[in-house]
Order: structure tokens, then C-alpha cells, then sequence
């Protein structure tokens, strides 16, 4: 998600806070998820309070400043809330926490408004903490209190907090609906610096959707928005979120000219964190490219960079570039170095998509080296993380308790609404003479082709139909596990991605029955249809980019199937 429109005195004073963030801490995500509320919480405990001080310094004047007052106003509950938002800066999540708790009392006397301010700020604490389900609960209290006080921009902030929600858990469909609601409430009150957030937002729910662009026409209305304001910064951050689509969908040239504009804004305003992210990517779109020269200068300048940076800083992003430059010039030894370094660091940082990334680039490396061994242990712990992430999924939609998909903007309904339409015996009656005369025709002719038509099935001997049968299961099989793994769904996503199974309501919970039967032989229909097996792989495999063993048997298997049945045609035409 995009960081909150500011000016670039206060981009530099969180820059520089982050610089003393314990390592490790990804509290860049806690001022991506604030957005507007973080915003209101800057000015400090009080006017005497400078932006421009060091953490510890606007802690201790913080303290200083409140010494154990009760908080009586909503004004003091922000005060509070400030506080607990430079301990959770300082890496103390848990004094941060109880904090936050202690102050939750004095809110629920002062009023509802105040009651949101630290339900949001709780959820915030729990998001930072990556305790996810603890932060969808105070989030959805915040919605719930902002909709009692009738109050849209808060409602509309409410929407961006769960939004960020569902994108952890991968719910995309979700976060598009809440991020288009809260779009709504922004435009209708003229709010143009809340209207480019929340289009940046919305157009990396796109983009991590894979529709690139549709992603790319929101970045640009946002761009738009941000340059009207002057804000250099903000149009920077959606100029290098659009560069990924564009990556995404093979246009590096036109990504790199972005990622180039993007890099002079960050290195004007200080901002070498993301310059290193920016240079990163146009190294790997020289990489993609081919231009091993272009991608090995801005590595470098990478390098250059790192004195700008604490020492303990390690950019995950610009290495894994670096490994595969030098996995392209054919020096496999120091490719494993830095993955095998990757993975430590991206470990004690808690950068889950970036460890399996790493786990997974070095298993195809060593395999490539014949280090077999080596690299099933890698694919092993790659394979690990998938499992706990699906099981945390699974835990998200479980509370919600509704099935996958759209899940959280389901659960959150207050119901179907009615739609009624006028009724029109005339139009009843042409309808139903239609319909007559459709089945008619149809069971008058049914007979004579069913008696005249012979597949190609018919031409199968008896003792390949049941291998072909067998094909048909292993294939929907390995399609699912490829798409659990890749895109860490369920078999609930794949059928509303695909568009080739249908999903039916049984007991309150979303099935896909159909789908089921052709995940064994003894359930396999009868006739199966073979075309949604085939459609359906095909949809995994483009779905599907990263390189993996399973990957690569979903499509050598496939490739099989498709043809033993052009061969079976052949010989049913000769």
C-alpha cells in the first residue's frame, strides 16, 4: 500500500525514525496502513513537541508532558495514542499494547469517537505485530463504531485499515470492494489527496490480483491527482508501483523510463530505501532485457548507496537481483552465497515473501548445480511456509465463517438486498412459448444424434480408457496443489478465478462439488469433461509464474495428454 501524502520535511523525519527502528521492525507498514489517521496523530503530544526530534527525545518529552493524566477529550485519547505510536516505532509493541489497553477504559467514558481512535490504533499495534486475526477484529469494531457515528471519512479510513487486512491473506476481491467504497466516500467529499491514496492502494489490489491493466489505468488516475497537488513524493511511490505491472507484463523499457523519474524524486528527498528499490527494479528489467551491462551499473549504484543506510540494513529486494545477475554471468558460487545470506536475513526481518522467494531460487540453483540433495531441503522449507500460510488463511476465513472468496465484504453484509422488477404477463407467456418450442426441437433430434454422433472416446480401447481416466484425476490434482502453493488459494478462488466450475451454497458454506469429483477416480464421473480439466490446467499455468518441479510436470503432463488425444483424432479420422 502506499505511503500517506506528506511533505518532505516529514517524509525525512520518518526516514530518519526508521534509521533507529530496531531491526527487523517493518513499521514502514504501520504508517502505510494509518494513512489519514496517522496523519491527524503527527503533530505530537503538543505544540512544544518538534517533529524534528529523535525518537527517544519525543518519547521522553511525551511522557513528560502527560505524567499519568487521565485523558478526558477525545484531543487527549490522540495525545495517548501518540505515545503508543513511538513505542511501537521504538520496537516495543508490548508497552505499545498495554498502553493501549489502559487508555481503552478512559475511551468507552468519553464517547464513541474516542472508542474508534483507539480501536483503530489497537488494530494498528496487532497488524505491526503480525497478530492479523487480533487486528481484523478491532478493525471491524473501528467500522462498526464509525458507522454509529455516522462519520464517512471515518468510515472511509476504516475501509482502507481492513483493506490491508485482506491483502495479507491474499483476499483481493475483498480489498478491491472495500477500497472502492472508501474511493467513494473520498470522492464524494472533493477529498483529492484521499482520492490518490486510496487509487494507489486500489491499484496495487489489481495488480496483486494480476490485472495489470486495469492496475495501470487506476495508477494513472492517480499520478494525475498527485501531480496536481505538487506531491513529488506520492506521484514517485504510484510511478514505481505502476513500473511492477508493467514489468509484469514484459513492457521493462517503458517501466524503466518511470523507475528513472521515480529514482531522481527519491534521491532528491533522501529517501535511499526506495531508491535502492528503484534501482533494483530497473536492474531487473535490464536483466529481463538481456542488458547485463545496464543491470550490473545499477547494482552498483546499490552498493554505492549502502553507507547512506544503517548497517544493519539488508535490502532483500536489490540482492535477490544481484543473485540472479550473477546466476545469468554463469558464477553459481557467489549466486549461493548471497541467497543462502537472503535467507537468514529475510528470516530475522519476518519478510515471509521474500524468504520463500530466496528458498525457492536457491532450490532451482543448486538443483541446476545436480546438488539434488541439497536443494530437496530448501524446496522442503519452502513447501513448510506454504503449509502455515494456508493454515493462517484458513484461520481468516474460518472466523469470518463463509467461505473463500470475497470473503471479508460477505461476512461484513447486513444481507441480500431485495430487487424487484415489474412483472409482465405478456412477456411470461412469449417466454414460455419459446422455451416450448426449444425443447421440443430438442428432444425431437436428440435421438437421432446421439445414434449418429461417435467421439473419439468411442475409439479409445477399454484398457487406455481407464489411463486416460487416471490422467484426468492426476492432472486436476496437480493443478490444485501448483495453485495452493503458487497463489496459496483454495480450491473456493480457483473455481471463481477460472470461471469453469461453479460454486454452490450447502449448509451455510461454499462448495465446489463439481470440481471435487475430479479429485478421484472412484468420484470421476462417467463422461467426465475433459475440457475443464484441460481449461483449467492451462488457467494454473498462466496463473502460476514462478518456476518450480510441480510447475513443470502440471505442464509437461498436460502437453502429454493433449497429445495422445490429437493421436487418438488421427486414428479415428484414417
Amino acid at each position: 500500500m502506499t505511503m500517506p501524502s506528506a511533505n518532505s520535511n516529514r517524509y525525512l523525519v520518518l526516514n530518519e525514525i526508521r534509521k533507529n527502528i530496531r531491526k527487523g521492525k517493518l513499521i514502514y507498514l504501520f504508517f502505510v496502513l494509518s494513512a489519514t489517521y496517522s496523519t491527524a496523530l503527527y503533530a505530537a503530544c503538543s505544540a512544544d513537541v518538534s517533529q524534528h526530534q529523535n525518537l527517544t527525545d519525543q518519547i521522553i518529552n511525551c511522557e513528560n508532558e502527560l505524567d499519568e493524566r487521565v485523558p478526558a477529550t477525545v484531543s487527549d485519547i490522540r495525545s495517548w495514542i501518540y505515545l503508543s505510536n513511538l513505542y511501537q516505532q521504538s520496537g516495543d509493541t508490548n508497552k505499545a499494547k498495554k498502553l493501549l489497553t489502559k487508555i481503552s477504559t478512559e475511551a468507552k467514558v468519553i464517547g464513541i469517537k474516542a472508542q474508534y481512535h483507539v480501536s483503530l490504533a489497537q488494530g494498528i499495534n496487532e497488524y505491526s505485530s503480525k497478530n492479523y486475526l487480533n487486528s481484523l477484529e478491532h478493525f471491524k469494531d473501528s467500522l462498526n463504531l464509525a458507522n454509529s457515528l455516522q462519520d464517512p471519512l471515518l468510515i472511509a479510513n476504516a475501509y482502507n485499515a481492513l483493506a490491508n487486512i485482506t491483502q495479507v491473506f491474499s483476499d483481493y476481491e475483498s480489498m478491491s470492494i472495500l477500497l472502492e467504497k472508501s474511493l467513494q466516500i473520498y470522492r464524494h467529499f472533493r477529498d483529492h489527496a484521499g482520492v490518490a491514496k486510496v487509487l494507489n492502494n486500489l491499484g496495487n489490489a489489481y495488480r496483486l490480483n494480476n490485472r495489470h491493466n486495469k492496475a495501470i489505468v487506476i495508477y494513472r488516475e492517480a499520478l494525475t491527482l498527485h501531480l496536481q497537488q505538487k506531491n513529488e513524493l506520492s506521484a514517485a511511490h504510484t510511478r514505481m508501483n505502476m513500473s511492477h505491472s508493467l514489468i509484469s507484463m514484459g513492457n521493462e523499457l517503458h517501466a524503466i523510463e518511470l523507475l528513472k523519474l521515480s529514482s531522481s524524486v527519491f534521491l532528491e528527498f533522501g529517501a535511499y530505501h526506495r531508491l535502492i528499490e528503484a534501482n533494483a527494479l530497473i536492474a531487473r528489467s535490464h536483466l529481463n532485457l538481456a542488458h547485463m551491462d545496464e543491470a550490473e551499473r545499477y547494482l552498483k549504484k546499490n552498493q554505492e548507496l549502502k553507507p547512506q543506510l544503517d548497517n544493519s540494513h539488508f535490502d532483500s529486494g536489490s540482492e535477490l537481483v544481484q543473485a540472479s545477475w550473477y546466476q545469468a554471468n554463469k558464477q553459481a558460487a557467489l549466486a549461493e552465497e548471497i541467497l543462502v545470506k537472503g535467507i537468514s536475513e529475510t528470516q530475522a526481518q519476518g519478510n515471509t515473501e521474500h524468504l520463500k522467494k530466496y528458498l525457492n531460487t536457491l532450490a532451482i540453483l543448486l538443483d541446476n548445480e545436480g546438488k539434488h540433495d541439497e536443494a530437496v531441503q530448501y524446496w522442503q522449507q519452502y513447501s513448510n511456509i506454504l503449509s502455515e500460510q494456508l493454515a493462517h488463511k484458513n484461520s481468516y476465513f474460518n472466523q469470518l465463517k463463509i467461505g473463500q472468496g470475497t470473503a471479508l465484504t460477505q461476512a461484513m453484509s447486513s444481507g441480500k438486498h431485495k430487487i424487484s422488477f415489474p412483472f409482465n404477463y405478456s412477456l411470461l407467456i412469449g417466454l414460455g412459448l419459446i422455451l416450448s418450442f426449444i425443447f421440443s426441437v430438442f428432444y425431437y433430434f436428440k435421438p437421432r444424434l446421439t445414434s449418429s454422433k461417435k467421439t473419439i472416446e468411442d475409439e479409445i480401447p477399454f484398457s487406455q480408457k481407464a489411463d486416460i481416466r487416471q490422467q484426468l484425476v492426476e492432472l486436476m490434482l496437480m493443478a490444485l496443489q501448483l495453485w495452493e502453493q503458487d497463489i496459496q488459494l483454495g480450491r473456493i478462488e480457483l473455481a471463481e478465478q477460472s470461471k469453469v466450475w461453479k460454486v454452490t451454497i450447502d449448509d451455510g458454506r461454499l462448495r465446489v462439488r463439481a470440481m471435487e469429483r475430479y479429485l478421484s477416480i472412484e468420484k470421476l464421473p462417467q463422461n467426465p469433461r475433459v475440457h475443464n480439466v484441460t481449461k483449467t490446467c492451462s488457467f494454473v499455468l498462466a496463473r502460476c509464474q514462478t518456476d518450480s518441479i510441480l510447475r513443470t510436470k502440471l505442464n509437461h503432463q498436460l502437453t502429454k495428454y493433449h497429445e495422445m488425444m490429437k493421436l487418438h483424432a488421427t486414428n479415428a479420422l484414417a
